[in-house]
């Protein structure tokens, strides 16, 4: 009996002792399993940054999209060449080695104001000079059938119509037909209570107070030259060139000029100061067949249509 419950107990210490070491295997592979799991969800974690690198992949793609721009950019290369390929028709250097030729003696622009008195007509043209003067060169016209000497003062107005400003208007002789011009920026005043107003106030002209004298002891033996004097203009970028040429038989003596500039339609643009006409030997007259060049610059960006020149002078 004893031997009996020996054997029992025996069998139930090796039935406990089994079930123990079962119970610690599973609780080491329990325990050693969730790494193994950690671990692969840290590699699975890491995938996508390998996928954020082929994602990056494309921005690559794109460097070799922008690969076409540079293309372009070799396409538009065509363009220069084009440009270089342009001086080669020849026309803009043809054009700007003769210059432009303008038939200066056409007197067709429009004033600013026109006035008439008796026979003589005047032409008021207005632009702004240095320093925002208001500058004007004053047409006249003889209209009459003699050659007459003017002599006398032209006065400046302001709008209430006062007289504040004045010029001289001495002209030798104007034949028949004949056109002249004088310069004035109203730098001289009436009287001494004006002598601080403002020339830009001129707003109106009065011409009544030139005289004309015809008779041959007063105008002596002066003559118009404008039928001797024949003139060519040409325009050059922003360089005008007038030549004036005396073809006729008799020395021309103090030949002044003026040049207006006019734009297609006609309307007025600016005009220059009075030019000294001197001969080739540098004095007052022109002999026959002699000629002058001067050489003036004119503003850039002019859209000039027409130039008109206006003599003063006698022989």
């Amino acid at each position: 009996m004893k031997k009996h419950l020996a054997w029992v107990l025996v069998l139930a210490l090796a039935a406990s002792l089994a079930a123990c070491g079962g119970s610690e295997a599973k609780t080491e592979t329990a325990a050693s399993a969730p790494k193994t799991v950690e671990r692969q969800e840290t590699t699975e974690e890491a995938a996508p940054a390998e996928e954020k690198q082929e994602e990056a992949a494309p921005a690559e793609e794109k460097q070799e999209e922008a690969a076409p721009a540079e293309e372009k950019q070799e396409e538009t290369a065509p363009a220069e060449e084009k440009q270089e390929e342009t001086p080669a028709e020849g026309t803009a250097d043809t054009s700007s080695a003769e210059g432009t030729h303008y038939d200066v003696l056409n007197h067709t622009g429009t004033p600013m104001k026109t006035f008439t008195e008796g026979d003589f007509e005047y032409r008021f043209y207005m632009y702004v000079g240095y320093r925002e003067r208001k500058c004007y060169n004053i047409a006249i016209r003889n209209n009459s059938d003699t050659a007459t000497k003017l002599k006398g003062l032209i006065y400046g107005l302001t709008e209430e119509g006062d007289a504040i400003f004045c010029t001289n208007c001495n002209i030798d002789v104007l034949g028949p037909g004949q056109e002249t011009m004088i310069y004035t920026e109203w730098n001289m005043v009436v009287d001494e209570q004006y002598k601080e107003r403002d020339p830009n106030e001129v707003v109106d002209f009065d011409c009544s107070k030139v005289e004309y004298e015809t008779r041959p002891e007063y105008i002596g033996s002066y003559e118009d030259i404008h039928d001797d004097m024949a003139v060519d203009a040409v325009v050059n970028g922003s360089t005008m060139t007038v030549t004036f040429t005396n073809k006729g038989s008799e020395k021309l003596s103090y030949v002044e000029a003026y040049a207006l500039f006019f734009d297609p339609e006609g309307n007025y643009l600016g005009g220059t100061k009075k030019y000294s006409v001197k001969g080739s030997d540098g004095n007052h007259d022109l002999a026959p067949e002699d000629s002058a060049v001067l050489e003036d610059t004119i503003p850039d960006g002019l859209n000039i249509g027409s130039i008109e020149i206006y003599l003063n002078g006698h022989k």
